[in-house]
């Protein structure tokens, strides 16, 4: 059932699929980018706090520092055994964490 469930998702389009966009200049990218990003990364109380103090510290993040993650069911985002390098910041849907031992 789980696989047939992952069968049935129809993807989303990625902005790596969007060859326009590299026509864009990297200003307008960054536009772009702080458009579709900042609303959910401003959630963030620090992310806020340097939005109030440089709006465009926040635009740079969008535009340099942002990967987007698609997860699915029974996807791991975080594993024991190795480190995090980075923050996510959760858009859509709901995680679960579970600790284990080894």
């Amino acid at each position: 059932q789980h696989v047939q469930t992952r069968i049935n998702i129809k993807p989303k389009l990625r902005e790596e699929q969007v060859d326009a966009l590299e026509l864009l200049t990297t200003a307008l990218r960054g536009e772009l980018r702080y458009d579709m990003w900042s609303r959910h990364l401003l959630m963030v109380p620090l992310i806020r706090t340097w939005h109030f103090l440089d709006a465009k510290l926040v635009e740079d993040i969008c535009l340099n520092a942002v990967t987007v993650r698609y997860l699915e069911v029974e996807d791991e985002l975080f594993n024991p055994s190795v480190q995090a390098d980075n923050a996510f910041v959760l858009v859509t849907g709901a995680l679960s964490y579970s600790s284990f031992s080894p």
